[in-house]
């Protein structure tokens, strides 16, 4: 009877477990949306002045590691945060800008490429939208880029910066996406970017293994 009743307890203890796990399997993701216009402060505000702890937005500069004769080793150009270029300025077409495409107040200064990205406990991007300037000036398709980690290029869009107040999102569902890289020759206006914040994989699985490996332990030494 003892035996039998250790046995069943330590069945129910394995569904338990089992349906721990399978919860955290199915816990979907943390989905946070920002919205910015750039019209509700002054022209010449830093844009980080207007962002949350979670984004970051800076010049950015491309890069690459050299060999021993200072040339650039293939594979290894990189998109970085640019330490020598002005914070990105929140500017106004009444400074001789571009016309913005909604208010007066875009994000950007034309020469320097935008680089986005997350801070904790944000992981990756799930989708990024921005309208550009009204102005003709710029290349008639260069891609703004959502990157990884290791700044290889998971999703693209190509834009056409001669085509006023365009449109344009950046999306990707592999969960890797961790920069968003706007090119330079354009300002920006109504970015709004989702991106999620994953929850910790087998947090609940790992107790669920512990609570396993105890009911074996008391099942031998009741036994």
């Amino acid at each position: 009877m003892a035996k039998n009743a250790l046995r069943s307890a330590f069945a129910a203890l394995c569904a338990v477990a089992l349906l721990g796990a399978t919860a955290t399997g199915a816990k979907a993701d943390d989905i946070i949306n920002y919205n910015f216009d750039f019209d509700n402060v002054a022209a010449g505000t830093l844009v980080s002045a207007l962002l949350p702890a979670t984004i970051s937005i800076n010049p950015a500069v491309q890069d690459f590691a050299y060999d021993e004769n200072f040339l650039p080793i293939p594979g290894t150009f990189r998109w970085r945060i640019d330490p020598n270029s002005p914070a990105v300025p929140i500017v106004t077409t009444e400074a001789g800008q571009p016309s913005a495409p909604s208010g007066l107040n875009m994000m950007g200064d034309r020469l320097s490429p935008i680089l986005i990205s997350l801070n904790a406990p944000l992981n990756y991007f799930n989708a990024v939208t921005f309208t550009l300037d009204n102005d003709t000036f710029g290349d008639t398709a260069i891609d703004a880029l959502l990157l990884d980690a290791n700044g290889v290029t998971v999703a693209s869009v190509a834009t056409n910066q001669t085509q006023p107040g365009g449109t344009y999102t950046l999306t990707s569902a592999n969960k890797a996406a961790q920069y968003v890289l706007l090119p330079a020759g354009a300002n920006y206006d109504n970015l709004a970017i989702t991106a999620s914040t994953a929850p910790e994989p087998g947090t609940l699985i790992l107790a669920g293994v512990g609570l396993l490996t105890g009911g074996i332990v008391l099942r031998k030494r009741r036994i």
